[in-house]
């Protein structure tokens, strides 16, 4: 009989594949950079091409009306829904792409077209065309489901958490750099006359930002082709019979959150790789635990990237009208806190009020952030700018501890819920797997109605109130969402 193995060799733990896990990471990079860059300027493009269709169109015929500008809030909220219902969409042919396909020519198709479709998205000249290109962007990129994939594939189960928890970093960075470079580059020769002798620069107004996003997509394409290593299912399988031979193929190829608005994974935090559906049923799944659980993280994702797609809006508007470049450098700071935060604050705190009265926290937050923003002072008074810093630190906060904590809450729930009866780990595996396949299913849905849905309330504020986008109307709705997710986290 061999005997057992020793303590030391089980606490091995196996060195990451460096080079690979960072092209990787810079693959996965594009896609959060090319989200978050449109945010600044999107609704200075809108008007202007409803100003550009309406000239065209009255050139030809003088009946034609002008343009209706409180429609702008709407559209804007359509165009960035379009990418979040792509994504819902492609999820599910993305999981199975990467069930059968090589990696590699996936991840650079990914990249490819994400550079592709931002320079198509600064040449559009009508909203048809933004939104036709903000779709195809969400549906042809899968690289969210083929790099979470191949980080699993790479890593073994006593370095994967490891290599997991280096993820959230790329959101953060895309909130960061994103923002910056849509807002100091939009619109280029009003900020620098030197530029108008550009005749493409006057035409196309919001495409110098989209060309630079578009070159970083293309740096990772070129990174990727020529030092991008490509694993494939039957690698997963070999890798994982030699490792963890309880753990089943396509374990890892599970779509995950989108970058505008993931949870983000503590460093400490366990990383569990979701399996495809199986038993138990659905019926017998949803107990009162899971489905509490869910509504809690359909909400806070709900609550996350409406306000996403607000703030930029009611920035914009009047009575404040910041500039894009401004809005910009707001959105990047607030990035940057929410990375700190994430790092140095939601652990402490964890530890010290456990999941979900962490989450209940941040929830509370979520309701000041809304509540504050309802009272948010006009651009030049003394306590603007005093109100926005709180604001935005309130919704840094809520951010970190109510999203987090919401997904976290839905591995808890499932120990709780009664219906693994067996106990084994196998068992529990496949039931959290299911329940975290109907946590993206729900939060993929929130998050393609939410930017529709405060667009939509944002127009008829702006058009009840004169074009001023303060309606308190839409800040009462999302603290009351945000209540309402508070209360259900005691169900």
């Amino acid at each position: 009989m061999s005997p057992p193995p020793s303590t030391t060799t089980s606490r091995t733990v196996d060195p990451l594949p460096a080079r690979t896990l960072a092209i990787l990471f810079l693959c996965r990079l594009a896609e959060p950079i090319a989200f978050n860059s449109i945010m600044p300027y999107l609704t200075f493009m809108v008007r202007d091409v409803l100003s550009r269709e309406y000239l065209s169109r009255h050139a030809v015929d003088s009946s034609v009306t002008k343009p209706n500008f409180n429609e702008v809030p709407f559209y804007v909220g359509l165009i960035t829904s379009s990418f979040f219902v792509a994504q819902f969409l492609s999820g599910l042919l993305w999981s199975r792409l990467v069930a059968i396909l090589p990696r590699k020519p996936l991840v650079l198709f990914g990249s490819f077209s994400m550079a592709t479709l931002m320079v198509l998205f600064g040449l559009s000249r009508t909203l048809a065309a933004m939104w036709w290109s903000r779709f195809f962007a969400g549906f042809l990129n899968g690289n969210q489901v083929v790099v979470n994939t191949m980080f699993g594939e790479l890593t073994t189960p006593n370095n994967r958490a490891r290599a997991f928890a280096l993820l959230p970093t790329v959101f953060y960075v895309g909130q960061i750099v994103g923002p910056y470079i849509g807002g100091s580059l939009a619109d280029p020769v009003q900020r620098w006359e030197s530029l108008g002798k550009w005749k493409v620069l006057r035409k196309f107004p919001y495409l110098l930002p989209n060309i630079f996003v578009g070159a970083i997509c293309l740096l990772s394409f070129i990174v990727g082709l020529l030092f991008l290593h490509s694993t494939t299912a039957a690698h997963e399988r070999t890798r994982t019979s030699s490792t963890a031979p309880s753990t089943t193929p396509s374990s890892t190829i599970t779509p995950t959150p989108t970058d505008a608005e993931s949870a983000p994974i503590s460093a400490n935090s366990e990383v569990t790789p979701l399996l495809p559906p199986t038993n138990p049923s659905n019926s017998s799944i949803f107990t009162r635990p899971i489905i509490s659980s869910l509504t809690t993280y359909t909400l806070t994702n709900l609550l996350l990237v409406a306000y996403n797609v607000a703030l930029p809006l009611f920035l914009s508007l009047p009575p404040l009208s910041l500039p894009a470049s401004t809005i910009g450098l707001i959105l990047s700071l607030t990035g940057l806190a929410s990375m700190l935060a994430q790092s140095l604050i939601y652990e402490p705190v964890h530890q010290a009020l456990g999941t979900k009265w962490t989450l209940r926290f941040g929830i509370v937050l979520f309701v000041g952030t809304y509540a504050g923003t309802a009272y948010m002072p006009e651009q030049g008074s003394r306590g603007f700018w005093w109100v926005l810093g709180v604001v935005l630190v309130l919704k840094t906060l809520g951010q970190c501890l109510a999203l987090t904590s919401s997904l976290i809450h839905i591995t808890e729930s499932v120990s709780h819920s009664g219906v693994s009866s067996t106990g084994d780990s196998k068992s529990t595996s496949v039931l959290l797997g299911k329940v975290n396949g109907w946590g993206q299913v729900v939060a993929s849905a929130a998050r393609a109605a939410g930017p529709w849905g405060i667009g939509t309330l944002m127009s008829a504020s702006v058009a009840r109130h004169g074009g001023d986008g303060t309606g308190l109307v839409v800040w009462a709705l999302g603290a009351g969402f945000g209540v309402v997710g508070l209360i259900v986290s005691f169900w």
